[in-house]
Protein backbone atom coordinates (compact mmCIF):
# COMPACT_ATOMS: atom_id res chain seq x y z
CA UNK A 1 0.00 0.00 0.00
CA UNK A 2 1.27 3.27 -0.92
CA UNK A 3 2.50 5.48 2.38
CA UNK A 4 -0.30 8.23 3.63
CA UNK A 5 2.65 11.11 4.07
CA UNK A 6 0.81 13.92 4.87
CA UNK A 7 -0.57 13.36 9.65
CA UNK A 8 -3.45 15.16 8.68
CA UNK A 9 -4.72 12.31 5.56
CA UNK A 10 -4.36 9.60 8.33
CA UNK A 11 -6.22 11.48 11.19
CA UNK A 12 -9.04 12.58 9.26
CA UNK A 13 -9.44 9.13 7.50
CA UNK A 14 -9.39 7.62 11.15
CA UNK A 15 -12.33 10.02 12.54
CA UNK A 16 -13.89 9.59 9.44
CA UNK A 17 -13.87 5.87 8.86
CA UNK A 18 -14.41 5.32 13.11
CA UNK A 19 -17.21 7.64 13.54
CA UNK A 20 -19.55 4.69 15.01
CA UNK A 21 -17.09 4.84 18.24
CA UNK A 22 -17.83 8.49 18.90
CA UNK A 23 -20.47 9.71 21.25
CA UNK A 24 -21.53 13.41 22.49
CA UNK A 25 -19.88 15.18 25.19
CA UNK A 26 -21.61 17.66 27.76
CA UNK A 27 -19.70 20.63 25.84
CA UNK A 28 -22.03 21.96 23.34
CA UNK A 29 -21.54 23.81 19.59
CA UNK A 30 -23.70 24.97 17.11
CA UNK A 31 -23.31 25.76 13.63
CA UNK A 32 -26.07 27.44 10.77
CA UNK A 33 -28.32 26.99 13.58
CA UNK A 34 -27.78 23.47 14.57
CA UNK A 35 -28.09 21.95 18.04
CA UNK A 36 -24.79 20.20 18.37
CA UNK A 37 -22.36 17.99 21.09
CA UNK A 38 -18.54 18.52 20.62
CA UNK A 39 -16.46 15.66 20.77
CA UNK A 40 -12.61 14.84 20.19
CA UNK A 41 -11.68 12.72 17.51
CA UNK A 42 -9.91 9.74 18.17
CA UNK A 43 -8.30 7.15 15.66
CA UNK A 44 -9.12 3.18 15.37
CA UNK A 45 -7.11 0.76 15.32
CA UNK A 46 -4.15 0.79 12.72
CA UNK A 47 -4.33 -1.24 9.72
CA UNK A 48 -5.19 -1.66 6.04
CA UNK A 49 -8.85 -0.59 5.56
CA UNK A 50 -9.73 -0.62 1.48
CA UNK A 51 -10.78 2.99 1.43
CA UNK A 52 -7.47 4.05 2.51
CA UNK A 53 -5.63 2.18 0.39
CA UNK A 54 -7.91 3.44 -2.86
CA UNK A 55 -7.28 7.47 -1.32
CA UNK A 56 -3.56 6.60 -1.59
CA UNK A 57 -3.82 5.08 -5.29
CA UNK A 58 -5.32 7.78 -6.29
CA UNK A 59 -3.00 10.30 -4.58
CA UNK A 60 -0.23 8.38 -5.83
CA UNK A 61 -1.62 8.90 -9.39
CA UNK A 62 -2.05 12.43 -9.33
CA UNK A 63 1.29 12.66 -7.94
CA UNK A 64 2.69 11.03 -11.04
CA UNK A 65 0.29 11.51 -13.84
CA UNK A 66 -1.54 14.61 -13.81
CA UNK A 67 -1.09 17.22 -16.01
CA UNK A 68 -1.82 20.61 -14.53
CA UNK A 69 -0.74 22.16 -10.46
CA UNK A 70 -1.83 20.14 -8.14
CA UNK A 71 -2.97 21.79 -5.38
CA UNK A 72 -1.36 20.99 -1.81
CA UNK A 73 -2.13 17.68 0.47
CA UNK A 74 -4.68 19.26 2.65
CA UNK A 75 -6.58 21.27 0.20
CA UNK A 76 -7.00 17.73 -1.70
CA UNK A 77 -7.76 15.79 1.39
CA UNK A 78 -10.39 18.72 2.26
CA UNK A 79 -12.03 18.09 -0.93
CA UNK A 80 -11.87 14.31 -0.34
CA UNK A 81 -13.79 14.52 2.82
CA UNK A 82 -16.48 16.35 1.29
CA UNK A 83 -16.66 14.08 -1.38
CA UNK A 84 -17.13 11.29 1.34
CA UNK A 85 -19.96 13.14 2.95
CA UNK A 86 -21.97 13.84 -0.10
CA UNK A 87 -23.44 10.54 -0.87
CA UNK A 88 -25.21 10.61 2.66
CA UNK A 89 -27.57 13.09 0.80
CA UNK A 90 -27.65 14.84 4.48
CA UNK A 91 -27.19 18.94 4.75
CA UNK A 92 -26.72 18.83 8.03
CA UNK A 93 -23.23 16.38 7.67
CA UNK A 94 -20.69 18.15 6.52
CA UNK A 95 -16.70 19.07 6.83
CA UNK A 96 -15.63 22.29 8.05
CA UNK A 97 -12.56 23.84 6.79
CA UNK A 98 -10.26 25.82 9.71
CA UNK A 99 -12.03 29.21 8.64
CA UNK A 100 -15.31 27.87 8.63
CA UNK A 101 -15.06 26.09 11.75
CA UNK A 102 -13.61 28.84 13.62
CA UNK A 103 -16.32 30.94 12.79
CA UNK A 104 -19.00 29.15 13.75
CA UNK A 105 -17.18 27.96 17.01
CA UNK A 106 -16.89 32.08 17.62
CA UNK A 107 -20.30 32.91 16.73
CA UNK A 108 -21.59 29.52 18.92
CA UNK A 109 -19.74 30.19 21.91
CA UNK A 110 -20.87 33.35 21.73
CA UNK A 111 -16.91 35.76 21.91
CA UNK A 112 -14.79 37.05 19.30
CA UNK A 113 -11.98 39.03 19.37
CA UNK A 114 -12.30 42.59 17.38
CA UNK A 115 -13.92 45.98 17.90
CA UNK A 116 -17.78 45.36 19.08
CA UNK A 117 -18.96 46.68 15.66
CA UNK A 118 -22.21 45.50 12.95
CA UNK A 119 -21.52 46.17 9.52
CA UNK A 120 -24.40 46.83 7.52
CA UNK A 121 -24.33 43.73 4.80
CA UNK A 122 -25.22 45.41 2.12
CA UNK A 123 -22.71 47.88 0.70
CA UNK A 124 -23.10 51.23 -0.30
CA UNK A 125 -23.31 52.23 -3.90
CA UNK A 126 -19.40 53.08 -3.89
CA UNK A 127 -18.68 49.54 -2.64
CA UNK A 128 -17.84 50.34 0.78
CA UNK A 129 -19.71 49.05 4.23
CA UNK A 130 -21.18 51.32 6.92
CA UNK A 131 -21.21 51.20 10.71
CA UNK A 132 -24.91 49.12 11.57
CA UNK A 133 -24.90 49.55 15.07
CA UNK A 134 -22.16 49.69 17.65
CA UNK A 135 -21.98 47.15 21.25
CA UNK A 136 -22.43 49.35 23.97
CA UNK A 137 -19.57 49.60 26.08
CA UNK A 138 -17.17 47.92 23.14
CA UNK A 139 -13.78 49.47 21.78
CA UNK A 140 -15.71 51.00 18.98
CA UNK A 141 -18.07 53.17 20.98
CA UNK A 142 -15.80 53.78 23.06
CA UNK A 143 -13.58 55.16 20.03
CA UNK A 144 -16.45 57.22 18.84
CA UNK A 145 -17.66 55.10 15.68
CA UNK A 146 -21.04 55.65 14.91
CA UNK A 147 -23.99 54.20 13.13
CA UNK A 148 -23.86 55.16 9.77
CA UNK A 149 -20.26 55.70 9.68
CA UNK A 150 -18.76 54.17 6.47
CA UNK A 151 -15.64 52.45 6.74
CA UNK A 152 -12.88 53.28 3.71
CA UNK A 153 -9.65 51.42 4.52
CA UNK A 154 -8.21 48.88 7.84
CA UNK A 155 -4.70 49.50 8.53
CA UNK A 156 -4.03 52.04 5.50
CA UNK A 157 -5.26 49.63 2.93
CA UNK A 158 -9.07 50.64 1.29
CA UNK A 159 -11.64 48.00 1.28
CA UNK A 160 -13.89 49.21 -1.31
CA UNK A 161 -15.29 46.18 -3.63
CA UNK A 162 -13.74 43.48 -0.86
CA UNK A 163 -16.40 41.24 0.57
CA UNK A 164 -17.75 41.70 3.90
CA UNK A 165 -16.52 38.50 5.05
CA UNK A 166 -12.88 39.88 4.08
CA UNK A 167 -13.72 43.53 5.52
CA UNK A 168 -14.54 41.22 9.16
CA UNK A 169 -11.67 39.54 9.20
CA UNK A 170 -9.13 42.33 8.77
CA UNK A 171 -10.45 44.05 11.36
CA UNK A 172 -10.67 41.50 13.89
CA UNK A 173 -6.62 40.10 15.40
CA UNK A 174 -5.59 39.63 18.36
CA UNK A 175 -6.65 40.69 21.75
CA UNK A 176 -4.29 43.65 22.65
CA UNK A 177 -3.64 44.69 19.40
CA UNK A 178 -4.92 47.88 17.82
CA UNK A 179 -6.57 48.42 14.49
CA UNK A 180 -6.54 51.69 11.92
CA UNK A 181 -10.04 52.80 10.65
CA UNK A 182 -10.42 55.55 7.89
CA UNK A 183 -14.18 56.44 8.78
CA UNK A 184 -16.27 58.63 6.24
CA UNK A 185 -19.06 60.42 8.31
CA UNK A 186 -21.76 62.68 6.57
CA UNK A 187 -21.24 65.32 8.97
CA UNK A 188 -17.84 65.68 8.96
CA UNK A 189 -15.79 67.69 5.99
CA UNK A 190 -13.42 65.35 6.01
CA UNK A 191 -12.38 61.04 6.82
CA UNK A 192 -11.60 60.51 10.02
CA UNK A 193 -8.50 58.67 11.69
CA UNK A 194 -9.57 56.26 14.19
CA UNK A 195 -7.43 54.32 16.43
CA UNK A 196 -9.28 51.05 18.29
CA UNK A 197 -7.79 48.46 20.75
CA UNK A 198 -9.15 45.03 19.74
CA UNK A 199 -10.40 42.84 22.78
CA UNK A 200 -12.75 39.93 23.26
CA UNK A 201 -16.65 40.70 23.12
CA UNK A 202 -19.57 39.20 23.42
CA UNK A 203 -21.94 38.73 20.71
CA UNK A 204 -25.45 40.70 21.40
CA UNK A 205 -27.89 38.11 20.47
CA UNK A 206 -30.58 39.46 22.46
CA UNK A 207 -32.45 42.75 21.60
CA UNK A 208 -35.76 43.95 23.78
CA UNK A 209 -38.03 46.95 23.97
CA UNK A 210 -41.27 48.53 25.85
CA UNK A 211 -43.87 48.62 22.70
CA UNK A 212 -47.40 49.97 23.31
CA UNK A 213 -49.40 49.46 26.89
CA UNK A 214 -46.22 48.38 28.28
CA UNK A 215 -46.21 44.97 26.55
CA UNK A 216 -42.11 43.77 26.79
CA UNK A 217 -40.32 42.42 23.38
CA UNK A 218 -37.61 40.34 23.48
CA UNK A 219 -35.86 39.13 19.90
CA UNK A 220 -33.60 36.22 20.23
CA UNK A 221 -31.61 35.96 17.16
CA UNK A 222 -29.10 32.96 18.09
CA UNK A 223 -28.74 30.06 20.65
CA UNK A 224 -25.40 30.67 21.70
CA UNK A 225 -23.39 29.99 24.89
CA UNK A 226 -24.70 33.80 26.22
CA UNK A 227 -28.17 33.31 24.77
CA UNK A 228 -29.81 32.11 28.10
CA UNK A 229 -28.68 35.37 30.39
CA UNK A 230 -28.76 37.78 27.81
CA UNK A 231 -32.88 36.95 27.60
CA UNK A 232 -32.78 36.68 31.51
CA UNK A 233 -31.61 40.05 31.54
CA UNK A 234 -33.98 41.44 29.06
CA UNK A 235 -36.99 40.08 30.68
CA UNK A 236 -35.66 41.38 34.73
CA UNK A 237 -35.33 44.86 32.66
CA UNK A 238 -39.08 44.85 31.20
CA UNK A 239 -40.12 43.67 35.03
CA UNK A 240 -38.62 46.58 36.62
CA UNK A 241 -40.42 48.37 33.72
CA UNK A 242 -43.79 47.14 34.58
CA UNK A 243 -44.89 45.06 31.55
CA UNK A 244 -48.07 43.27 31.50
CA UNK A 245 -47.15 40.86 28.91
CA UNK A 246 -44.50 39.59 27.27
CA UNK A 247 -43.64 38.96 23.50
CA UNK A 248 -40.52 36.28 22.26
CA UNK A 249 -39.52 36.69 19.17
CA UNK A 250 -37.72 33.47 17.72
CA UNK A 251 -38.37 34.45 13.94
CA UNK A 252 -35.57 33.83 11.60
CA UNK A 253 -33.43 32.25 14.25
CA UNK A 254 -31.60 29.37 12.60
CA UNK A 255 -30.96 28.21 16.69
CA UNK A 256 -27.89 26.86 18.04
CA UNK A 257 -26.55 25.02 20.97
CA UNK A 258 -28.79 22.16 22.28
CA UNK A 259 -28.19 22.91 25.84
CA UNK A 260 -29.47 27.41 24.87
CA UNK A 261 -32.52 25.82 24.13
CA UNK A 262 -32.82 23.51 26.74
CA UNK A 263 -31.99 26.62 29.42
CA UNK A 264 -34.39 29.10 28.12
CA UNK A 265 -37.05 26.47 27.96
CA UNK A 266 -36.70 26.21 31.26
CA UNK A 267 -37.09 29.79 31.76
CA UNK A 268 -41.24 29.44 30.68
CA UNK A 269 -41.80 25.73 31.38
CA UNK A 270 -42.97 24.77 34.78
CA UNK A 271 -40.50 22.59 36.60
CA UNK A 272 -41.43 18.68 36.56
CA UNK A 273 -41.52 18.84 32.57
CA UNK A 274 -39.23 17.28 29.65
CA UNK A 275 -37.48 20.52 27.41
CA UNK A 276 -36.88 17.93 24.48
CA UNK A 277 -36.61 14.27 24.22
CA UNK A 278 -33.90 13.23 22.59
CA UNK A 279 -33.56 9.84 20.43
CA UNK A 280 -30.30 8.21 20.09
CA UNK A 281 -29.00 6.35 16.66
CA UNK A 282 -30.01 3.20 18.42
CA UNK A 283 -33.88 3.87 19.41
CA UNK A 284 -33.44 4.66 22.93
CA UNK A 285 -35.48 7.82 24.47
CA UNK A 286 -34.67 9.77 26.86
CA UNK A 287 -36.44 13.12 28.21
CA UNK A 288 -34.31 16.43 28.96
CA UNK A 289 -36.10 17.74 32.21
CA UNK A 290 -36.04 21.54 32.82
CA UNK A 291 -33.88 23.09 35.18
CA UNK A 292 -36.27 23.95 37.86
CA UNK A 293 -33.74 27.22 39.62
CA UNK A 294 -33.84 29.15 36.30
CA UNK A 295 -38.02 29.39 36.01
CA UNK A 296 -38.95 32.86 36.00
CA UNK A 297 -42.62 32.36 37.34
CA UNK A 298 -43.75 35.18 35.00
CA UNK A 299 -46.87 37.10 35.79
CA UNK A 300 -47.73 38.14 32.30
CA UNK A 301 -48.94 35.97 29.32
CA UNK A 302 -46.39 35.38 26.71
CA UNK A 303 -46.77 35.09 23.07
CA UNK A 304 -43.81 33.45 20.89
CA UNK A 305 -43.61 34.85 17.76
CA UNK A 306 -42.51 32.28 14.88
CA UNK A 307 -42.22 31.86 11.22
CA UNK A 308 -40.06 29.10 8.32
CA UNK A 309 -36.96 30.04 9.20
CA UNK A 310 -37.23 29.58 13.45
CA UNK A 311 -35.21 25.80 13.02
CA UNK A 312 -34.04 24.03 15.43
CA UNK A 313 -32.66 25.20 18.95
CA UNK A 314 -36.02 27.25 18.19
CA UNK A 315 -38.03 24.57 17.65
CA UNK A 316 -37.31 22.88 20.87
CA UNK A 317 -37.90 26.00 22.87
CA UNK A 318 -41.08 26.72 20.76
CA UNK A 319 -42.22 23.48 20.80
CA UNK A 320 -41.85 23.22 24.89
CA UNK A 321 -43.95 26.31 25.35
CA UNK A 322 -46.76 24.98 23.01
CA UNK A 323 -46.78 21.67 24.32
CA UNK A 324 -46.88 22.50 28.24
CA UNK A 325 -48.73 25.30 27.43
CA UNK A 326 -46.51 28.08 28.71
CA UNK A 327 -47.34 30.21 26.12
CA UNK A 328 -48.93 31.56 22.87
CA UNK A 329 -46.97 30.63 19.72
CA UNK A 330 -48.31 33.10 16.72
CA UNK A 331 -47.20 33.12 12.84
CA UNK A 332 -46.07 30.27 10.51
CA UNK A 333 -44.94 26.51 10.93
CA UNK A 334 -41.16 26.43 12.21
CA UNK A 335 -38.92 25.03 9.32
CA UNK A 336 -38.85 21.42 10.55
CA UNK A 337 -35.41 20.81 11.97
CA UNK A 338 -35.36 17.51 14.23
CA UNK A 339 -32.14 16.62 14.03
CA UNK A 340 -28.70 16.97 16.68
CA UNK A 341 -25.33 17.05 15.15
CA UNK A 342 -22.08 15.84 16.84
CA UNK A 343 -18.97 17.90 15.98
CA UNK A 344 -15.73 16.18 15.73
CA UNK A 345 -12.46 18.31 15.74
CA UNK A 346 -9.86 17.29 13.85
CA UNK A 347 -6.13 18.11 13.11
CA UNK A 348 -5.12 21.56 11.64
CA UNK A 349 -8.39 23.31 13.16
CA UNK A 350 -10.44 21.38 10.91
CA UNK A 351 -13.99 19.32 12.19
CA UNK A 352 -16.84 17.46 10.91
CA UNK A 353 -20.50 17.70 11.97
CA UNK A 354 -21.85 14.76 12.07
CA UNK A 355 -25.75 13.53 12.23
CA UNK A 356 -26.00 11.42 15.51
CA UNK A 357 -29.48 12.00 17.16
CA UNK A 358 -33.32 13.30 16.57
CA UNK A 359 -34.74 14.99 18.95
CA UNK A 360 -38.58 15.33 19.39
CA UNK A 361 -40.85 18.12 21.50
CA UNK A 362 -40.67 17.79 25.06
CA UNK A 363 -44.24 15.59 24.51
CA UNK A 364 -42.38 13.81 21.85
CA UNK A 365 -44.07 14.62 18.93
CA UNK A 366 -41.60 14.63 15.51
CA UNK A 367 -41.13 17.27 13.79
CA UNK A 368 -38.28 16.74 11.80
CA UNK A 369 -39.11 17.44 7.99
CA UNK A 370 -38.87 14.33 5.59
CA UNK A 371 -39.99 13.33 2.17
CA UNK A 372 -43.76 13.53 2.21
CA UNK A 373 -44.31 15.37 5.16
CA UNK A 374 -43.70 19.34 6.12
CA UNK A 375 -42.48 18.74 9.56
CA UNK A 376 -42.03 22.02 11.91
CA UNK A 377 -44.17 23.20 14.86
CA UNK A 378 -47.98 24.31 14.32
CA UNK A 379 -49.11 28.08 15.65
CA UNK A 380 -51.43 28.55 17.56
CA UNK A 381 -52.82 31.03 15.79
CA UNK A 382 -51.52 31.22 11.93
CA UNK A 383 -50.26 35.21 10.89
CA UNK A 384 -48.58 35.15 7.70
CA UNK A 385 -46.50 38.31 6.85
CA UNK A 386 -45.64 39.01 3.22
CA UNK A 387 -42.68 40.46 2.06
CA UNK A 388 -44.96 43.24 0.55
CA UNK A 389 -45.24 43.55 4.87
CA UNK A 390 -41.34 43.36 5.04
CA UNK A 391 -40.86 46.27 2.51
CA UNK A 392 -43.87 48.33 3.27
CA UNK A 393 -42.20 48.16 7.27
CA UNK A 394 -45.26 46.46 8.43
CA UNK A 395 -45.21 43.28 10.91
CA UNK A 396 -48.82 41.73 11.11
CA UNK A 397 -47.79 39.24 13.07
CA UNK A 398 -45.97 41.28 16.15
CA UNK A 399 -49.45 42.85 15.20
CA UNK A 400 -51.91 39.79 16.46
CA UNK A 401 -49.58 39.31 18.83
CA UNK A 402 -49.91 42.55 20.90
CA UNK A 403 -53.42 42.47 20.46
CA UNK A 404 -53.50 39.07 21.68
CA UNK A 405 -51.51 39.90 24.96
CA UNK A 406 -54.03 43.02 25.17
CA UNK A 407 -57.38 40.81 24.91
CA UNK A 408 -55.40 38.37 27.52
CA UNK A 409 -54.92 40.65 30.33
CA UNK A 410 -58.41 42.26 30.03
CA UNK A 411 -59.73 38.61 30.51
CA UNK A 412 -58.19 38.71 34.02
CA UNK A 413 -59.24 41.27 35.10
Amino acid sequence: MFPIRHPLVLACAAACFGLGLLLPAARSSGAQGLPEAVVAGRSGKSGEVEPWHTYNRVMQALETRYYGELPSELKLTYGALRGLLKPLDDPFTRFMDPAEYKSQHDETVGDFVGIGVYLNPKPTRSGYYSVERTLPGGPAAGAGLRTGDVILTVDGRSVKGAKLEQVSKVIRGKPGTTVRLSVYRAAAKRPMALRIARKTVEYEVVEHSMKPGNLGYVRLSLFNAHADEQVRKAILALQKAGIKGLILDLRDNPGGMLEAAIDLASRFVPPGNDAVVIVEAGGHREGARVNASKYLHLQVPLVVLIDGDSASASEILAGAIKDNHAGTLVGETTYGKGLVQSVIELPYGSAVAITSQKYLTSKGNDINRVRGRRGGVEPDVRVARTDKDVFLNKDPQLDRAMELLRTQNAARR
